[in-house]
């Protein structure tokens, strides 16, 4: 089961609004949270058209995230499959922290 979606809008071969659209048109309804690089606002703009719960950018901010998918319902789901883990103080999500790669 897919609790939502986390979507890089620069993809090869596709773009993220591409990708965002392809989903829609085979009648999966994911949330979608979009990330970005990209400073031109008219782009988020669209995803946000399309339906994406949130558009964030570069380099995201990981409460900024979390509240995202909080508001659009998926905070819950998400947060009881992959329980903040804090050894350390640090306020990263293991499944948000790269530096564990």
């Amino acid at each position: 089961m897919v609790a939502c979606v986390i979507l890089d809008l620069a993809l090869p071969g596709m773009s993220g609004l591409e990708v965002q659209h392809q989903l829609a048109a085979r009648g999966l309804q994911i949330p979608i949270v979009v990330v970005t690089a990209n400073r031109d606002d008219r782009v988020g703009q669209r995803a946000a058209a399309a339906g994406a719960l949130a558009v964030l950018r570069k380099p995201v901010n990981h409460e900024e995230l979390i509240n995202s998918l909080s508001a659009g319902g998926v905070g819950r789901a998400v947060s009881e499959r992959y329980p903040l883990e804090d050894p350390v103080g640090d306020p990263v999500p293991r499944w948000l922290d790269a530096r564990e790669e």
